[in-house]
């Protein structure tokens, strides 16, 4: 029944997270995922404009902000995303993004990256001890390359701890989460 009450953004990412009530005190459907997630990133680390993106996972959250990633890139098909459906490869034609299959990325040569952004549950609850990208990959990215995870529980994800390790640039998803929830 929201199909008609959605914003312009949740239309585009195809997720809602959060319900308000217009000016009518009708209930319309939103995302804040993906603006808490530039704005995040940006503070921290400044523009993406030129950069080259790879962000894995693409539920809800992942659809986000990949969406307002690709709005702040100066050229769309700088950012690849990566998922294991068919729904995910659809969304990043739609978005212009480049897309590869989960199951490649172990192949994929990491170094041209510039932000790696995890949007997965690895990391989280049962996957807590999982990381998206394989240990001996880290060492192949750019010493430039920063790491953002969308995760905010553990703080420190495998994720971001390989990175680190690695002498990585990393943003965990806790200031994500508080901006998101302002929003």
């Amino acid at each position: 029944w929201l199909k008609k009450r959605l914003t312009l953004t949740s239309k585009k990412i195809g997720a809602v997270n959060c319900l308000f009530r217009d000016k009518n005190g009708r209930l319309v459907g939103t995302n804040t995922d993906g603006e808490a997630s530039i704005k995040s990133f940006k503070k921290k680390f400044g523009s993406v404009k030129n950069k080259k993106i790879l962000l894995i996972g693409v539920g809800g959250a992942g659809k986000a902000v990949a969406a307002y990633f690709s709005g702040e890139l100066k050229r769309k098909n700088n950012l690849t995303i990566s998922g294991r459906s068919n729904n995910s490869m659809t969304f990043a034609k739609k978005i212009k993004a480049k897309w590869i299959h989960y199951k490649k990325l172990k192949k994929l040569n990491l170094n041209s990256f510039e932000i790696i952004i995890n949007c997965t549950s690895l990391g989280f609850g049962k996957n807590e001890n999982l990381s998206p990208i394989l240990s001996a990959s880290f060492k192949s990215v750019s010493k430039k390359a920063c790491f953002f995870d969308i995760i905010y529980k553990p703080k420190i994800t495998k994720f971001l701890s390989l990175a680190k390790k690695n002498k990585k640039k990393i943003l965990n998803g806790l200031d994500m989460n508080l901006r998101q929830a302002v929003i």
